[in-house]
């Protein structure tokens, strides 16, 4: 129990989930010096972030039209766009891009999820155990899992498709 946080970068449309680090993702759980996360935080706000809108957002917040911060508005604009009004956090997880991925200390969660995908593929063909619209690029140079609304959720760039795939037990 308790409020479940995401740092989201509204502008980009990605985010990076403290789970994804291994790190809980309640408020004092990931607000720490030395908290993972938080350097993750960092290196994408001195670079690829940098000057972007973004927020330390909660899955209990809703989001107004009434807001008088403008990024709070632009989510409530994306939230009723997704069919469910003011509550955006669902819409980040599953509209967004999670960008945890691109950091090495966030690789044995990120293959824990996607190893459910590919177990679910080795034993039943196809991967609606977790998703129906979920779908991982095998083909690709890199390992993709791609979920709803064509958003990409995971992106392993560390690693070439074929290694994660043996790992995984899945063919070259």
């Amino acid at each position: 129990m308790g409020e479940y946080y995401n740092w989201v970068n509204v502008d980009k449309r990605e985010y990076i989930c403290p789970a994804d680090f291994d790190c809980g993702s309640k408020f004092h759980e990931s607000m720490n010096k030395d908290s993972t996360p938080l350097h993750a935080l960092h290196t994408l706000l001195s670079g690829e972030w940098k000057g972007d809108r973004v927020v330390w957002f909660g899955d209990e917040i809703s989001v107004s039209d009434q807001s008088p911060y403008n990024v709070i508005r632009t989510m409530y604009e994306r939230s009723v766009d997704y069919g469910n009004p003011g509550d955006a956090f669902d819409m980040i997880c599953e509209t967004y891009r999670s960008v945890s991925c691109l950091f090495v200390e966030a690789e044995n969660q990120v293959r824990e999820e996607i190893g459910y995908y590919l177990q679910g593929y080795q034993e039943k063909g196809k991967y609606e155990d977790y998703n129906e619209h979920a779908a991982i690029e095998l083909s690709s140079r890199f390992l993709h899992l791609s979920l709803e609304k064509q958003a990409l959720k995971y992106i392993l760039l560390r690693h070439k498709g074929p290694e994660i795939r043996d790992k995984f037990g899945g063919k070259r």
